[in-house]
């Protein structure tokens, strides 16, 4: 993730410095391990460069693909207002019951204010993001792992690297910006063996939505419920600079797709 967010240099210096050893195989060597659910072609010949040339490859599933277990949803809010979206929220974290909900957010802003408007509708939740205290973060974590609060509101903050098991169900409030942190976000759902939900609110102009549904379609198999021909079209018409109304599988409302394995 360092890698990805611009951080090379940062890591060299690390790495090639400070006393560090060459990587290889044996007591003096160094040992180096890298995890992701994502691994862009570029982010990997970049790593190439801190490992031993005789690196050991392992992969679960497809690289950059979401879970099968994974039901994924659309709505289609581009014509709606703040308040009706919102009111599509309360629907969707309600008919959950009493399941974990996480809600992602793109800014700081707007997931404080989700999560104020939550707790006012009488939902018990709380929020993370890297404008708050590690121990509120601590805190707030500690309370959806309890079970204590059923909703916890998130920038991509909480899309990776961190433990939260039990998760039923990945609400997208605004789509990420990219198609790797939108596998990251719904893969905190249908993890170990278990099926969850992810459900992404779409409005207006999304510029990572055409990446997205190229995504989902790399993982079809052939026995697999094909991606609706219009969600495609729509994912075409808004990365050309169109806006894009787009809801889910079997209508605009939020019906599931699930891509099989």
């Amino acid at each position: 993730r360092m890698l990805d967010m611009g951080f090379e240099p940062q890591i060299r210096q690390i790495v090639e410095g400070h006393g560090m050893p060459m990587p290889g195989q044996g007591e003096k060597g160094r040992q180096t391990m890298m995890f992701s659910a994502t691994f862009p072609k570029e982010i990997q010949d970049l790593a190439l460069d801190f490992l031993d040339p005789t690196y050991l490859w392992i992969g679960v599933g497809r690289v950059g693909t979401a879970s099968s277990n994974v039901d994924q949803r659309f709505a289609d809010v581009s014509t709606t207002d703040d308040e009706g979206k919102f009111a599509q929220l309360i629907e969707k974290v309600k008919a959950q019951g009493q399941g974990k909900t996480l809600i992602f957010a793109n800014a700081k802003a707007t997931v404080d204010d989700l999560a104020w408007r939550l707790s006012d509708s009488r939902i018990r939740t709380s929020q993370i993001h890297g404008g708050l205290t590690q121990a509120a973060r601590d805190r707030a974590l500690n309370d959806f792992r309890n079970g204590r609060i059923g909703v916890l509101v998130a920038t991509d903050v909480a899309a990776r690297g961190l433990d939260l098991p039990g998760i039923d169900h990945v609400i997208n409030y605004e789509l990420p910006l990219n198609s790797e942190d939108y596998v990251h976000r719904i893969g905190r759902t249908g993890r170990i063996g278990n099926t969850g939900v992810a459900t992404s609110f779409i409005s207006g102009w999304e510029p990572a939505l055409r990446d997205i549904v190229k995504a989902i379609k790399s993982q079809q198999s052939t026995e697999a419920t094909p991606l609706p021909r219009w969600v495609e079209e729509q994912a075409m018409r808004n990365s050309g600079g169109s806006k894009s109304r787009f809801g889910g599988y079997g209508g605009r409302g939020g019906g599931g797709y699930r891509p099989g394995g």
